[in-house]
């Protein structure tokens, strides 16, 4: 797979955001960051995004409202997401899902895990494959 796949990276928390970015860098993705919801829909407006990796709990828009706001716009409408959060919630998941989330991840979580879904999102025939299995 082409690894020069644009991700933006949303999360309040700047230690975990830098080594998040790092990750997908070190990877050979281009990363984009952004700290808030309201900031990650400004550079979803700017730049052309191929994922969405993005916290739930976010100051202003939480993460569901944040992908809710992007997904508005025709060509990101598909567009695969994966959201962090601390919480294992069920209703947290659902709304989730509803916004169009493709995976959810609960932190902790391994860098290898997160690597592991972002190669299937952003590999079509593997995504379809995914969707359902990655709400664990």
């Amino acid at each position: 797979m082409e690894q020069n796949k644009t991700i933006l990276a949303v999360d309040d928390q700047k230690h975990f955001l830098h080594l998040l970015t790092y990750n997908l860098k070190k990877t050979g993705f281009n990363v984009t960051a952004a700290s808030t919801g309201e900031e990650a829909i400004e550079i979803a407006k700017l730049h052309q995004i191929d994922l969405l990796v993005i916290d739930y709990e976010l100051p202003g828009f939480n993460g569901c409202e944040t992908v809710r706001a992007i997904k508005r716009s025709e060509s990101y409408r598909d567009l695969p997401t994966i959201m962090l959060t601390g919480r294992g919630q069920a209703n947290i998941k659902e709304v989730a899902k509803a916004e169009g989330v493709t995976v959810f991840l609960t932190k902790p979580f391994s860098p290898t895990e997160l690597l592991q879904h972002v190669q299937t999102q952003l590999d079509p025939l593997h995504r379809a494959n995914s969707l359902d299995s990655s709400y664990l």
